[in-house]
């Protein structure tokens, strides 16, 4: 049976899509949110993919509730307590954030940061 549009099932799942030797990312299963956008969505799949860590700083509120959820990979660094992070842009200025979810695909020589899948076919080439 198959199925329409509307009956797809309504996953996280990032698929990507080569054609014309061009990558076009594609997000199509996922459903917009009043806190994560598509494009949003779209950027926090490409930055897992290419750095190995994906970043969402919650924005909240004054009363505590969430407003939005914000990539935030180039200029992000942990602190010296790992569940601290910073925004750096540039060597003389340097901003705490707030709340960070962080998801790294794991590295066995440091715990800090992740590391991309396709790093260890850099070698081969």
């Amino acid at each position: 049976m198959k199925r329409t549009p509307s009956q797809q099932p309504t996953t996280n799942a990032a698929l990507f899509d080569s054609a014309g030797g061009e990558t076009q990312w594609q997000v199509s299963p996922y459903q917009s949110h009043p806190w994560l956008g598509r494009l949003v969505f779209q950027q926090l799949v490409q930055d897992f993919l290419i750095f190995g860590n994906l970043y969402v700083e919650k924005q909240c509120n004054r009363l505590g509730g969430v407003i939005k959820l914000d990539p935030a990979a180039k200029f992000l660094r942990r602190g010296i307590e790992l569940d601290s992070y910073w925004w750096v842009p540039n060597a003389q200025q340097a901003s705490p954030l707030g709340e960070v979810f962080h998801l790294l695909e794991p590295d066995i020589n440091q715990e800090v940061y992740g590391l991309p899948e396709y790093l260890a076919a850099l070698n081969s080439a």
